[in-house]
Formats: C-alpha cells, sequence, structure tokens
C-alpha cells in the first residue's frame, strides 16, 4: 500500500477571468489517478501539477493504480516536461480513508481491517467525529 506521486508541467486551457482555467490533461484523467496544482502560469499556459494514486487492495480495482500508471501519463501531449520537485508539494499529500463502520474486523493490534472479505493494513484511525480510518497517506 503506497502513495505513488509524480509531478509535471502541463499545459492549461480556459481561463481564470472564465473561471475555467485548468490542466488540459484533467479531461483525460483515469479514474484513481487523482491531481492537485500547486501553480499556475495563465500567461505562459502551463500548470505544475502533482498526480497521485494508490494501490491499497481496499480500493475498488477500477481505482487502484501504481506508479506505472503515473508513468504512462508522461507521454500524453499535454505533458510539457516532468517535474523533480516544487515548494508547494506537501509532506503527504493525500490520504485514502474508510469509515470504520464498513470494516467487519478491525485488529487495532497488528493494524488491519477486513471489508468485503479483504484483509488489509490501515495506517491509523482519526478522531474524525464519523470515526473513520486512514489506509493510505503520503
Amino acid at each position: 500500500m503506497t502513495i505513488y506521486r509524480k509531478m509535471f508541467k502541463i499545459k492549461t486551457i480556459g481561463s481564470s477571468k472564465e473561471g475555467n482555467l485548468k490542466p488540459e490533461i484533467v479531461e483525460k484523467m483515469p479514474a484513481g489517478i487523482n491531481l492537485v496544482v500547486h501553480e499556475y502560469n495563465e500567461a505562459a499556459g502551463w500548470a505544475i501539477v502533482e498526480l497521485y494514486c494508490s494501490d491499497h487492495p481496499l480500493l475498488d480495482s477500477k481505482y487502484r493504480k501504481t506508479m506505472a500508471d503515473l508513468e504512462k501519463l508522461k507521454n500524453d501531449l499535454s505533458i510539457i516536461e516532468s517535474v523533480a520537485s516544487h515548494p508547494n508539494s506537501p509532506a503527504i499529500l493525500a490520504t485514502f480513508h474508510i469509515k470504520t463502520e464498513l470494516a467487519t474486523a478491525i485488529d487495532e493490534t497488528a493494524k488491519t481491517l477486513t471489508v468485503k472479505g479483504v484483509t488489509a493494513k490501515f495506517v491509523r484511525k482519526t478522531n474524525d467525529p464519523r470515526r473513520q480510518i486512514i489506509i493510505d497517506e503520503g
């Protein structure tokens, strides 16, 4: 269970004036791959975007992705170049969580939970009033 991350400089479409400025790749994103925009340069027509995904076994198979899935996107025509880092990129970009009531078994000592017959590790429980469990973060 890992959150995979990859950063790119990507062409943009739309405009902030019209309220529809976005990275061009948004139109083609496969299910399970998410993004965070760290910087826009509207005049130059690009954005620094961090794409991320997880391969956690508790995610539905259509949402489970790996670094190979992120690497495939570098061939998209909207990608200008790969970017090594950006000052706005946080240490923890995303968390994937599940509601406690969806688990049929939770072993807090081993930090495992079972959902729909699948047993997997979790990172931690939260104090969230909805009693959620963080299954992956990074």
